[in-house]
């Protein structure tokens, strides 16, 4: 199995941060490597993706390989702006499934008869915590970090909302077959599927282009009105000033730093090893 980035050309070295904001498919396909393809599906299971339950999956997981719900996607979304926790109703137990999500996503809110009297009203969703507020706020923090994502969407992009913290994230399957944007802000979480159900091929219909703009839309509009909140950092997140390029603990020959956030207790240890020093002989150039 030998994956491509989308651009066709390795980029060498990347942060973690770089990669997913810019999304690069080689190391998505190695950071899945290395967690394991089991471990993977489980977390998917558990942000509430209710598919890929095929007896094997192989490494293109990472990349759109196996087909999900946009409405899983968008409630998986909606569990890194929650602070890790899943919102919504309990499933009833002769339709849950083990290893599958316990709550499903509120679809009637409000029932009135002719009159307005209300008949019936859905007022608090049930809380499930999931996934580490920590581990949440990275997430929220990487996918919405616009410099990130500029080398390769450019700094005005669709998914760029300069008025308040939005996370986001396309994706685009082999031929064009699909295109995907997938983001949220602290009150909305919304994921848009351009495709043809026939399963034909578009052409130059990548995520950026033909999901991201409808995406933007519909964000704006619904956002319109509504306060700006900021993704809530919990106290568990440490910032370290590393190597811009390594992401390790800087040295004097680190031509370049940057600020990053980690979950405390894993920030880096070891020293810059990718740029060192040497003495030139100034007569032989060795």
């Amino acid at each position: 199995y030998v994956p491509e980035n989308y651009s066709r050309r390795y980029s060498g070295p990347l942060t973690l941060r770089r990669a997913l904001a810019g999304s690069y498919n080689i190391p998505a396909v190695a950071v899945l490597n290395q967690v394991g393809i089991e471990n993977a599906v489980n977390m998917a299971h558990t942000l509430g993706i209710t598919d890929l339950n095929e007896p094997y999956h192989g490494l293109s997981l990472a990349l759109g390989g196996y087909p999900v719900k946009p409405l899983d996607m968008a409630y998986a979304f909606s569990v890194f702006a929650n602070g890790g926790q899943m919102l919504g109703t309990p499933v009833p137990e002769s339709r849950q499934t083990a290893g599958l999500r316990t709550l499903d996503p509120a679809v009637i809110l409000k029932v009135t008869n002719a009159q307005g009297q209300v008949l019936y009203e859905y007022e608090e969703p049930e809380r499930k915590q999931v996934l580490s507020p920590e581990v949440a706020y990275l997430m929220s923090s990487v996918l919405s970090d616009n410099a990130a994502r500029t080398p390769i969407f450019g700094p005005n992009s669709p998914m760029y909302v300069p008025d308040r913290p939005t996370a986001v994230k396309t994706g685009t399957t082999n031929d064009f077959y699909d295109g995907w944007t997938i983001g949220y802000t602290r009150q909305y979480s919304v994921a848009v599927w351009v495709g043809n159900t026939e399963h034909i091929p578009m052409r130059n219909a990548d995520g950026s282009r033909v999901a991201a703009p409808m995406w933007r839309d519909v964000m704006d509009y619904l956002h319109e009105g509504l306060p700006v909140e900021q993704f809530e950092r919990p106290a568990g997140i440490v910032t370290v000033t590393v190597d811009a390029a390594s992401g390790k603990l800087p040295t004097e020959f680190s031509p370049a730093t940057i600020q990053e956030v980690f979950v405390a207790g894993t920030e880096p240890t070891e020293a810059d090893d990718m740029h060192q020093g040497y003495s030139i002989c100034r007569e032989s150039g060795l």
